[in-house]
């Protein structure tokens, strides 16, 4: 469940290169320069003092009544799919995907996790 209106969910590809860090964020507003809810993939830069953030894709996003999201999270090789509630499918290529940690989060807000599970194949 996330709780707020623009919330950054996960972050990618940290590695040891700051340069090469993702995020998706979930904006629940139409506020966005695209005019409707949607899911953001942002290159993060500058970590630090001087952080800032280039939007690299976007998907338009169905916000339920609710705010309940079920997000499923596909990684092969440096392919990233986000799920959200069966009805949006969010792909990215993000290199290095599957040689990195990665974390959830929440930047503002709060994120409630019913169920997690991961899984390798």
């Amino acid at each position: 469940m996330l709780r707020n209106q623009i919330i950054s969910v996960s972050l990618f590809g940290a590695c040891d290169d700051p340069s090469e860090l993702y995020s998706i964020a979930f904006d629940l507003t139409s506020s966005n320069r695209w005019g409707m809810p949607a899911l953001f993939m942002n290159r993060e830069t500058g970590l630090g003092g001087t952080a800032g953030k280039t939007e690299v894709n976007f998907t338009p996003l169905i916000v339920p009544a609710n705010k309940v999201f079920d997000v499923k999270i596909v990684i092969e090789k440096s392919i990233c799919v986000i799920y959200v509630n069966n009805n949006v499918a969010f792909t990215n290529r993000i290199y290095k995907m599957d040689q990195n940690p990665w974390t959830i989060y929440a930047d503002q807000g709060t994120i409630k996790v019913n169920t997690m599970k991961v899984e390798k194949s």
